[in-house]
C-alpha cells in the first residue's frame, strides 16, 4: 500500500502541476490578449486622432475657400447693385426731363390752340365786315 499511496501521491502532484500550469498559461494568454487589445486600442485611438486632425485641417481649408468665394460674390453683387441704382437714378433724371418737356409742350399746345381760336375768330369777325 505504501507504493500505491506514493504512486497516487505522485499522480495527484503531477495532475495538480498540470492544472496549475494550465491555469498559469490561461492567465498569461488572457493577459496577452488584454495587452494586445489595449495596444490595438492605442493604435486605433492614434489613428482616430490623426484622422480627426486631417479632417479638421480639410474642413478649415474648405471653409477658407468657401469664405473667399462668398466674399468675391458679395463684392460682385455690390458692384452690380450700385450699377443698377446708378442706372435707375439716370433713368429717373431722364423721365423727369421728359415730363418737363411734355409740360412745355402742353403749354405750347394751349397757346397754339388759343392762337388758332383767335385767328379763326378774327377771320370770322372780319369776314362779317367785308
Amino acid at each position: 500500500m505504501n507504493s500505491s499511496f506514493t504512486f497516487l501521491l505522485i499522480l495527484v502532484s503531477i495532475a495538480t502541476g498540470f492544472v496549475g500550469l494550465a491555469f498559469y498559461i490561461s492567465s498569461q494568454l488572457k493577459k496577452m490578449k488584454t495587452d494586445a487589445k489595449n495596444g490595438e486600442t492605442d493604435v486605433l485611438m492614434e489613428w482616430l486622432k490623426q484622422m480627426k486632425s486631417e479632417m479638421t485641417g480639410s474642413i478649415d481649408k474648405n471653409s477658407q475657400v468657401l469664405e473667399t468665394q462668398l466674399k468675391t460674390q458679395r463684392d460682385t453683387m455690390d458692384k452690380q447693385t450700385k450699377l443698377i441704382w446708378e442706372r435707375l437714378s439716370d433713368a429717373t433724371k431722364v423721365i423727369s426731363g421728359v415730363q418737363n418737356e411734355l409740360g412745355g409742350l402742353q403749354e405750347f399746345t394751349r397757346w397754339l390752340g388759343r392762337a388758332v381760336f383767335i385767328r379763326t375768330f378774327g377771320e370770322l369777325f372780319t369776314e362779317g365786315f367785308i
